[in-house]
Formats: structure tokens, C-alpha cells, sequence
């Protein structure tokens, strides 16, 4: 596959990082983009950035003449070259995020979604990754694993609206502290994380590979009703989309997707 990536110039690019996802733009609301950009481009070599993007698959192209619009592809979302560390610099929240779930997501991914030259690199990290990790004393890998859970723990419950902070959360399951001035459930659902992790962890042989048992294990190994863990959102059903804590996004309700991915 050609990295098309390496064929995007300065301008392209900044379009690609500009556009909202869920628009559609006519060329003159795309010249908007550069209004306030020192160098400003003129519609003639916006119109041939355009047609670049759009023929080598980040923009999708709609109408004729006067009523074209232009709209960030799947392609498009998934490949528009980003600053790492500038995106790492904003909160998680408040990064640009779709409103909603994009049902045409799986009909509209391209067959190769990295470039040969990506997929190289990916697979020489692994390889280097487990060549290095081989020889690591089991304090190393307690001691990464132990990071992994504190992390995943903390994120996952701040999904759901867990106000504990990430030092809060490290404090907790290395050394058991409670942080002040946070609800009993807010503890309790971080430390049940800790406690789903190391039953996977001693009883990895020994989990059934049906995810419905699965889950009932991990429910009674924390303490739990299994009911309270087994109904998920696909076997109960849900009748309106479900607004995830500090986010944009909102998780369809169950109907719609069932509908999307048997037409998909």
C-alpha cells in the first residue's frame, strides 16, 4: 500500500486537522480555515489541494459545480497526521470527538488501514519489544502490570463519572489509602476493578471461554450479583442513547445499532 500520508503537503494537512468530522464544506467554508493563518491561500490552490485530498481518498466529494461539499472520509479520520505531542497536551475531554456513533463505520473502512511502511515499524517494535522483555525479574513485570491496573482503573471509572484523581487511585490500590472527599461507590468501584483484575490474573487457565460465564466469574470474584454485570446493553436492550461522563459522545441505544449492523 502507498503511504499516501507522505504525499500530503503543509496546507492539506491543516485541512485534515481543522475540518469537523460530522460536516460537509464548500470550498469557500474551507477557506475559512485559513483566515486567520499568516499565509493565506487562495481558492485556486485550495480548489487543487481538494481535489487532492479527494482523490487520494481523506475527503469524500458530493454535488456539482457550485453545490460541491467536501466531507472527512473513514480514510480521512483514520489517517490525518497529527501532532502527537501537541494532542497529548490537551485533556482527554476536551479533544475533538465525534457526537455520536458512525454506523457506517465498518461498510467504509478501507480493506488496509496502515501503509506497508507503518505495519514494518509496528512489527519491529514488537519483536524488539518481546526480545528485550524476555530476560525482565518478575519485580519488573509486577511492577508494570501493577501501572497497567492503576491506569485502566482510573480511566475506566472516570468514564463513568468517578470524580478520584490518578495519584488518588494509585494511592488506593498500592497502599489501600482512601482519598477525602469522594463517595464510598467511588472507592469501592476502583478497588472492584483491582479485584477483577487479579482473579483474571490467578484464574487465567481456568476462565470459560463463553463470555456470558466469563463475566458471571468475575462478578462473583468481586463480590457481586452477576446480574448487576451480565446485563449488558445487548442482551437488555436500551431504548435511548446513554451520554458518557465528561464527553461529547453519546452510545446509541441498542435498537439502532442492531438495525445498522444487520444492513452493514
Amino acid at each position: 500500500m502507498i503511504d499516501k500520508v507522505e504525499k500530503l503537503n503543509k496546507r492539506q494537512e491543516f485541512i485534515l486537522q481543522n475540518i469537523d468530522q460530522e460536516r460537509e464544506y464548500a470550498l469557500r467554508d474551507l477557506a475559512l480555515l485559513f483566515k486567520d493563518e499568516v499565509k493565506q491561500t487562495s481558492l485556486a490552490t485550495l480548489r487543487r489541494d481538494v481535489s487532492k485530498l479527494s482523490f487520494l481518498g481523506f475527503l469524500t466529494k458530493k454535488g456539482k459545480l457550485k453545490s460541491t461539499t467536501y466531507k472527512l472520509s473513514i480514510f480521512g479520520m483514520l489517517n490525518t497526521p497529527i501532532d502527537a505531542h501537541a494532542y497529548c497536551s490537551v485533556e482527554p475531554d476536551k479533544r475533538k470527538a465525534n457526537t455520536r456513533y458512525n454506523f457506517s463505520l465498518f461498510s467504509e473502512l478501507p480493506d488496509e488501514l496502515l501503509p506497508e511502511k507503518t505495519v514494518a515499524s509496528l512489527e519491529g517494535a514488537t519483536k524488539s519489544f518481546k526480545e528485550k522483555s524476555q530476560g525482565a525479574s518478575e519485580t519488573i513485570k509486577k511492577k508494570e502490570l501493577e501501572r497497567f491496573v492503576i491506569e485502566l482503573s482510573w480511566k475506566s471509572s472516570k468514564i463513568e463519572g468517578n470524580t478520584y484523581t490518578l495519584l488518588d487511585t494509585e494511592l488506593l490500590i498500592k497502599k489501600g489509602i482512601e482519598a477525602p472527599g469522594h463517595t464510598k461507590d467511588e472507592t469501592i468501584m476502583i478497588l472492584n476493578h483491582k479485584k477483577a483484575f487479579q482473579y483474571i490474573l490467578d484464574s487465567k487457565q481456568k476462565i470459560p471461554k463463553n463470555k456470558r460465564a466469563a463475566r458471571r466469574r468475575c462478578a462473583q470474584a468481586i463480590g457481586r450479583r452477576p446480574q448487576c454485570v451480565i446485563r449488558s446493553a445487548i442482551q437488555v436492550g436500551r431504548d435511548n442513547g446513554v451520554n458518557i461522563h465528561s464527553a461529547f459522545y453519546t452510545d446509541p441505544d441498542t435498537r439502532s445499532f442492531e438495525r445498522s449492523m444487520r444492513s452493514h
